[in-house]
């Protein structure tokens, strides 16, 4: 990553293991890049959509209905 210039934003760098919800998680907790080190998140945001671990979109659901509900209600004057 040094020799190309490469650097991580560890601000918005994220680590998402899919499995399948029938099953156990995997134990890994995190991974070392370069001299970083990236844990393991439930969710993760990429192209505007809110991605969780067994893809149930629940998050990205909340978020939506959430974006909806503050455009929708009224503004009191």
């Amino acid at each position: 990553m040094i020799t190309n210039k490469l650097m991580l934003n560890h601000e918005k760098t994220e680590l998402l293991i899919l499995y399948a919800r029938h099953r156990p998680p995997p134990t890994l907790d995190s991974i070392l890049v370069g001299s970083k080190t990236i844990h393991v998140s439930k969710s993760a945001k990429n192209i505007g959509i809110w991605f969780d671990t067994v893809m149930s979109m629940d998050k990205q659901i909340a978020n939506i209905c959430k974006s909806s509900f503050y455009h929708l209600k009224p503004t009191a004057h």
